[in-house]
């Protein structure tokens, strides 16, 4: 087991005991720290920017996989590992193949606001990334409510979804990536309301 901390470090935990089998120490606060499945590499990604591939047999970093220059607002993977999903500040989406030798991909979100008068703003309309379990499609949603879904591949739009209101909370793509759940704000009074929608065609099926 592991568990990452704004300290800059991400304890590794014996399952027996609960004793710490190591710290691998980084230089901020850590973000996002995932282990692979065959259980010899652990991937975190820190505030300096810099997501790392960490050996846990000698605790020691083998590699920087990428760096990303923005702040970083949300993360996230594919079931394997071997992609993952990065939203910087810009509201740019990097898609990273860690095993293939290519920059990352560059999905670019429209930037907006969140409305200024809805109670706790930052929670409710922090941007959301969600990749399906085989890394090719990425669910998104920006700052202003606007939900959207993505070929992770070629970075191509396949969906946007309508609401009378905003987008709010996180995404969720279901495990075969044929539905989203979404959340979203309903004006007036405020009523945030659940929905589930099929993933390609943008249609409500339930709420």
């Amino acid at each position: 087991a592991y568990s990452a901390s704004e300290d800059g470090s991400v304890r590794l935990w014996r399952a027996g005991d609960g004793a710490t089998a190591g710290v691998l120490r980084h230089p901020a606060g850590v973000l996002f720290a995932a282990m692979d499945p065959a259980g010899a590499t652990l991937l975190t990604l820190c505030r300096d920017g810099e997501l790392r591939e960490w050996d846990l047999r000698s605790l020691a970093v083998r590699r920087t996989v990428q760096r990303f220059e923005q702040p970083v607002l949300a993360v996230a993977r594919s079931a394997d590992l071997r992609t993952l999903s990065v939203l910087d500040e810009r509201m740019v989406a990097w898609v990273v193949d860690r095993d293939a030798d290519r920059p990352a991909r560059r999905i670019a979100l429209a930037t907006g606001a969140p409305p200024a008068s809805y109670y706790n703003v930052e929670q409710w309309y922090r941007p959301s990334v969600e990749l399906s379990r085989d890394g090719t499609r990425l669910l998104t949603r920006n700052r202003a409510g606007h939900a959207a879904l993505w070929d992770a591949t070629s970075g191509e739009r396949i969906q946007e979804y309508a609401a009378a209101g905003r987008f709010c909370g996180p995404v969720v793509l279901s495990p075969d990536a044929r539905r989203v759940f979404l959340l979203r704000r309903d004006p007036p009074g405020d009523v945030v309301v659940g929905e589930i929608a099929d993933a390609a065609s943008g249609e409500r099926l339930c709420e």
